[in-house]
């Protein structure tokens, strides 16, 4: 068999094989452990050449990270949708919570985190695919916030990246068999968000200078 001629990377050719690669890739992934998922197979459900994924992503590896991000951004603007149709903030931040700890993607995004941990080699491209992630997330809070007139927290972009890390460290208990689980992380708490400037919406307290502490979703001055 003649040696394929490799475009390279960058040219629309080269994208177009690098996006048939991960998509099929993303697809084996999602049926099956990344153990049991060869290089092999991957080429010939993407219908490319073995060494053709080697020229793309430089290893299996590197193609799952890449694949299992892949997944995860497309289900974060799924998740996105999903809260758009919320009316309030409670409702606005219960959906955020409640689709996160469903997304399929998840647990592939949990082992490409492991994987990290493991090989120095792909710390970079994880790195590069959480800072998106992140960046995306305080996005579309902040954009869809004061589209209705909500304000968020000064540490918005803080709570955000403790929003995703508490959401892959439920995963990681469930993994581990801990009990509870997912189902004992409370995602929604972690988002300050205010309606108005009277009333806001987390289970925090707020110590007055004068007097007993009241619970800040109370108007101010009752």
């Amino acid at each position: 068999m003649a040696t394929p001629v490799m475009p390279p990377t960058g040219t629309p050719r080269g994208v177009a094989t690098r996006a048939r690669i991960r998509d099929a890739a993303s697809d084996l992934f999602m049926r099956a452990p990344r153990n049991e998922v060869s290089v092999a197979a991957i080429a010939a459900a993407a219908g490319v050449y073995p060494n053709q994924i080697t020229h793309h992503f430089g290893s299996k590896d590197a193609l799952f990270i890449d694949a299992a991000f892949a997944l995860l951004l497309r289900d974060t603007a799924r998740l996105q949708i999903a809260a758009s149709r919320a009316k309030s903030v409670t409702a606005f931040r219960s959906v955020l919570a409640r689709t996160a700890l469903l997304m399929p993607s998840l647990p592939l995004a949990v082992s490409a985190l492991g994987i990290a941990g493991d090989s120095r080699e792909v710390i970079d491209p994880v790195q590069r695919n959480l800072d998106l992630l992140f960046a995306r997330s305080e996005r579309f809070i902040r954009d869809w916030t004061t589209r209705h007139g909500w304000s968020t927290s000064p540490e918005l972009a803080r709570e955000v990246r403790t929003f995703w890390s508490a959401t892959f460290g439920a995963v990681l208990l469930s993994r581990a068999g801990f009990p509870g689980g997912a189902s004992e992380v409370d995602l929604a708490s972690i988002l300050s968000l205010t309606e108005d400037a009277g009333r806001l919406e987390t289970g925090l307290h707020e110590i007055g200078t004068d007097g007993p502490a009241h619970r800040v979703n109370q108007p101010v001055g009752e």
